[in-house]
């Protein structure tokens, strides 16, 4: 009850940027967690890991009971999902979401005391599984638009809408000088599709925050899209991070850039900086170029 409890009035709330989370929001939430306990399981487990970074002095405790609990979501979800149905796409959709945000909470939380290869491998095993988030709702689309979480799909839509906005002048810049990077990358074509793809879905990202910043207060504005770009990602992108190629590293090192700004959300804290200095560390001088707003972003915060 303690972990239920601390869920409803500060997990949940302090994922919500844009002050958005309605009670409606949070009774759709809990209304599937009823009706399908491993997404239960996966909400104290979250609850739990957000105490552990709350309550220094229990930290440990909470941490181990975190990975007891999500162990158990991960049982109940192999013995009772066969298959994404209208019955269960919105409590799937829902744990593939909080599972990620845990992978990246728990990323985070690694103070970098183990090098370049396990801060990004910890960051990719993150990025891998939020993006299972895309997989749930290409396959329930239908069905998710047709569902009680409607209005905040529509929501981010509308956020991720090309045309409802128009990018920063600096951020606009910033996509010219990626895709100018590929224009004479050495990679293949589906990789090149791959990295131009994170590269306009970054942009869509960049937008919804300008979009964000300039609504009005009574507007309601998007929940959390920064989690979106990880969604949006190919397993060809993936790929190339894992291989270190330099085109795709220094596209996450500016998507960085959006995670050091939330850097006072408990799940993401130092993860930017961190991702930041070590792309920049491993690359060296020679890809220097490519990255200097992002370190101009780091040095100016």
């Amino acid at each position: 009850m303690e972990l239920f409890s601390h869920f409803i009035l500060d997990t949940g709330p302090s994922l919500d940027e844009g002050r958005t989370l309605t009670h409606e929001n949070i009774r759709i939430m809990l209304s599937a967690a009823f009706s399908a306990p491993y997404l239960m399981y996966q909400i104290l487990a979250f609850s739990a890991l957000h105490l552990s970074c709350t309550t220094p002095a229990q930290a440990e405790y909470h941490r181990e009971e975190a990975t007891t609990l999500q162990t158990q979501a991960l049982l109940l979800l192999n013995d009772t999902l066969v298959e994404t149905t209208s019955d269960n796409c919105v409590p799937t959709l829902i744990f593939t979401s909080l599972l990620g945000l845990h992978a990246l909470a728990e990323a985070a939380s690694v103070r970098g005391t183990d090098g370049t290869d396990g801060v990004l491998d910890r960051f990719v095993t993150y990025l891998n599984l939020h993006r299972g988030v895309r997989a749930v709702t290409q396959r329930s689309w239908k069905v998710l638009s047709q569902s009680n979480l409607q209005s905040m799909l529509r929501c981010a839509e509308r956020s991720l809408d090309p045309t409802m906005s128009q990018l920063q002048e600096c951020e606009t810049m910033v996509a010219d000088h990626l895709n100018s990077l590929l224009n004479d990358a050495d990679i293949s074509a589906d990789s090149e599709k791959a990295c131009r793809d994170a590269v306009s879905s970054l942009q869509l990202i960049f937008q919804s925050e300008s979009s964000a910043g300039e609504a009005p207060r009574d507007e309601q504005k998007p929940v959390g899209l920064v989690w979106a770009w990880p969604i949006l990602t190919s397993g060809i992108f993936s790929d190339l991070l894992m291989k270190r190629r330099p085109e795709a590293l220094i596209i996450l090192c500016h998507y960085a850039v959006l995670l050091h700004r939330r850097r006072h959300i408990w799940l993401v804290g130092s993860m930017g900086r961190m991702l930041i200095e070590t792309i920049t560390g491993f690359l060296g001088t020679y890809w220097r170029h490519w990255l200097d707003w992002p370190i101009q972003m780091l040095e100016e915060s």
